[in-house]
């Protein structure tokens, strides 16, 4: 019985490290793709307007001249972003309380596009990228 709940206690903190890892590689690989001008694509959700009830869940595309969020599985329409449009406001830790799957893991960028704002939940490791698309 003490072998099974050990086996099982280290096996999950072995599972945990290597998750943490890939997660790191693959923030690593986006940022060596940015930098090199290629497109990359992240996890993220929108909240418009801000402190609203619930998070659209989808990607967004980051290119060197601006950003285009897709909901998933296409239910409703992009939300494109150009750095001439937008203006970086802030960052605050997401929550468990946010209704985020991983809210320890998340950072929420604030943003103001054109007298409209909104928030963009990603990887806590992914928000350097967006701090280069909209300074």
């Amino acid at each position: 019985m003490l072998d099974v709940l050990i086996d099982g206690l280290l096996g999950g903190l072995v599972d945990g490290a290597t998750t943490r890892r890939r997660a790191r590689k693959k923030a690593e690989r986006r940022q060596r793709d940015f930098a090199a001008g290629a497109d990359v694509k992240l996890p993220c959700s929108l909240r418009r307007p801000p402190g609203s009830g619930s998070w659209a869940h989808g990607t967004l595309r980051l290119a060197p001249d601006g950003a285009i969020w897709r909901p998933r599985l296409n239910r409703g329409d992009p939300v494109t972003l150009s750095p001439r449009s937008v203006s970086w406001l802030g960052t605050h830790s997401a929550e468990p309380g946010h209704g985020l799957f991983l809210a320890t893991a998340m950072t929420v960028a604030v943003l103001d596009a054109g007298g409209h704002r909104l928030e963009l939940a990603v990887l806590s490791k992914d928000v350097t990228l967006l701090r280069k698309t909209f300074p």
